[in-house]
């Protein structure tokens, strides 16, 4: 999915807004900002959110020589997700219908966005969650379940670390033989590492992989040869949140399942879904067009 010119005044506003959650001083900022105005004033529009994102975030922590510079915030977020996990369990086992709940409660938890929310409370975000009520299509889910089932080897890919304990949740329902779960390769905002994924429990538990690359999505020109590897093998992809959406949109060779709660208006208009809704989408049910 290619980035639009709304998507402008949107990386700007995320990038002032992360400068003030991170204590960026206001000359580091002006000196982040100048570069970023120069990298935008030849911006290629036919480039991905992600791949911009990716560019924005090493400007940052290049000028403020910090290379994990949200790793408080994701500690905090796996903390206190943790700390609910077992109500959510609880919440599925005595759904009556515990592999609905179990995706409903695993794409609610990709609210936990500081791309897109960088002022996010994330305790607040967190306990509000599991009181929630969401809902998604039965006919929809009954075709994942399906492909869950008929698959023999499973890409997961994760996005936000806290959001990866409600991931557990979904993963549960997927035998460990054919699931390979993937984060990101180096820290960007505040998405899933190898760190996350082993301060959640999901290692030594689970095979889980980097991809190799930093951005905030699945980049398939930059990943590594470990990831492509995994992923030319997959017959089924779960992809979780906006990021790998935007990322692997327009991809009609696999089989993905995408699982997200949309953030943004270009996405929203796209997926016709209203913003702040979450959904799951396969590949084969979006209408592509030239962006």
């Amino acid at each position: 999915m290619y980035a639009d010119f709304e998507c402008v005044p949107c990386f700007l506003s995320q990038t002032i807004s992360c400068a003030r959650q991170l204590g960026i001083s206001d000359e580091d900022l002006s000196t982040i900002l100048k570069k970023i105005f120069e990298y935008l004033s030849s911006f290629d529009f036919k480039k991905t959110p992600p791949y911009v994102g990716k560019v924005i975030h090493s400007i940052i922590k290049k000028v403020i020589k910090n290379p994990d510079p949200y790793r408080k915030q994701k500690k905090l977020a796996n903390k206190k997700a943790l700390q609910i996990l077992p109500l959510l369990k609880e919440k599925v086992k005595n759904s009556d219908n515990p592999f609905k709940e179990a995706v409903v409660l695993a794409i609610a938890g990709n609210i936990i966005d500081l791309a897109i929310n960088p002022d996010l409370d994330i305790i607040k975000t967190i306990e509000e969650i599991e009181k929630e009520s969401y809902e998604l299509n039965d006919e929809d889910l009954n075709l994942f379940k399906s492909k869950i089932e008929s698959a023999k080897n499973i890409l997961y890919l994760c996005d936000n670390a806290g959001e990866i304990v409600f991931d557990k949740l979904l993963i549960s329902f997927i035998p460990k033989e054919k699931l390979t779960i993937v984060v990101r390769g180096e820290p960007i905002i505040n998405d899933a590492t190898l760190e996350d994924a082993k301060m959640v429990g999901l290692l030594p538990d689970y095979k889980v992989i980097s991809n190799g690359d930093s951005a905030p999505g699945t980049l398939l020109e930059c990943v590594s040869e470990e990831f492509i590897k995994e992923w030319n093998k997959a017959d089924f992809i779960i992809s979780k949140g906006q990021g790998n959406l935007e990322s692997l949109w327009g991809v009609k060779e696999k089989n993905i399942a995408f699982l997200l709660k949309v953030k943004c208006d270009l996405v929203s208009k796209k997926l016709n879904i209203p913003k702040g809704n979450i959904c799951l989408k396969f590949s084969n049910t979006l209408i592509y067009r030239v962006d």
